[in-house]
């Protein structure tokens, strides 16, 4: 679909595509925690998920990179099939190369025989669980300063600091880059080192990164230069990659053998439906709100929505926590 994009003539045909587009990326994590989960422990679940979650921020570099310099050379449809027909050579890779697990392998048990529960079901269990709720939450709430940060952050450079496009561009690719892999590592590595004594430690994690990157909002925000600025910022984006493996490997042991990949896909629905739906949208209404009384501070105190939703978010992943009983977890009933 990525690829389609760049051989459309009209707006509803590039609109199908990138729809397109959408569905192929979400079909694509639910089915790769289950893979994931069947292929690795509890142990080293963490870690494995939070190198999967790397190609987030290698993706989103290369994207920016190849598809920028490809368009302005080559124009923007060939950096849609620059970008895209790799893909379906992947796809090829990835059919020939991986086996499908044993369901329960990596847990000591087989459960590939076992009846798969029905999708409502499924649903009701999770949205009666106490840790998924506030881990839905909680992420949802470090999607929602990561997506406002991401849609707003680049004017307040702009309008503040006097930065280029250009410059606004390089700077956050290369704090995409740094930042989301050494989040997503240090997220791993503590998930792999802290949880094996103390399963609580995969909620409590990401709760520290979120307190963590609070004050650094404030910094970012109010900073006088815009190196300084650039740093505040900087924080949080780690913060923010944290979660990938601690959050997503505590969701897998959650759920159960054989409700994994719908308990993945559920968890990522609430998290965009609140972070992706809510981050961007809220502060640019404060910032509109703002802007008859505090004039050229309205989106900086609008911004103020993403450290007040770190300071919430790290609470429920507290209390996400303080739910589990530290060695063991309690799965959900009618999927486990």
């Amino acid at each position: 679909m990525t690829a389609v994009s760049g051989l459309v003539t009209t707006y509803l045909q590039l609109l199908l595509a990138r729809m397109g587009v959408a569905v192929g990326e979400a079909g694509c994590t639910p089915p790769a925690h289950s893979v994931l989960s069947d292929y690795y422990p509890p142990v080293r679940r963490p870690a494995a998920i939070a190198i999967y979650s790397l190609g987030v921020p290698l993706g989103t570099v290369v994207g920016f990179m190849v598809g920028g310099w490809v368009a302005q050379y080559y124009g923007w449809r060939s950096a849609f099939l620059v970008l895209g027909l790799p893909g379906l050579a992947v796809a090829l890779l990835l059919r020939l190369t991986v086996r499908e697990p044993v369901r329960g392998l990596a847990d000591g048990v087989d459960a590939s025989a076992t009846n798969r529960p029905p999708f409502w079901d499924v649903i009701r269990s999770l949205t009666r669980s106490r840790q998924f709720r506030h881990l839905a939450l909680a992420t949802g709430l470090l999607g929602f300063q990561g997506y406002a940060g991401g849609a707003w952050i680049p004017t307040l450079l702009f309008r503040k600091h006097g930065m280029s496009l250009g410059e606004i561009g390089t700077a956050f690719a290369i704090l995409s880059l740094i930042a989301g892999i050494t989040g997503s590592v240090l997220g791993g590595w503590l998930g792999a080192k802290l949880a094996g004594g103390d399963r609580r430690w995969l909620a409590w994690i990401p709760a520290a990164a979120m307190l963590v990157a609070t004050p650094f909002w404030l910094v970012g925000l109010y900073a006088g230069n815009k190196y300084l600025a650039l740093f505040g910022f900087f924080v949080p984006t780690i913060a923010e990659n944290v979660y990938f493996g601690p959050v997503n490997s505590l969701l897998q042991e959650l759920a159960g053998v054989r409700a994994r990949a719908v308990a993945s896909a559920s968890f990522l629905l609430c998290t965009n439906l609140i972070g992706l739906g809510g981050g961007p949208l809220i502060t640019g209404w404060l910032s509109d709100l703002l802007g008859g009384s505090l004039v050229d501070n309205a989106l900086r105190t609008a911004l103020l929505v993403a450290p007040a939703s770190c300071l919430w978010s790290a609470f429920h992943y507290w209390r996400a926590g303080a739910s589990i009983t530290p060695h063991r977890l309690t799965q959900l009933g009618a999927v486990g």
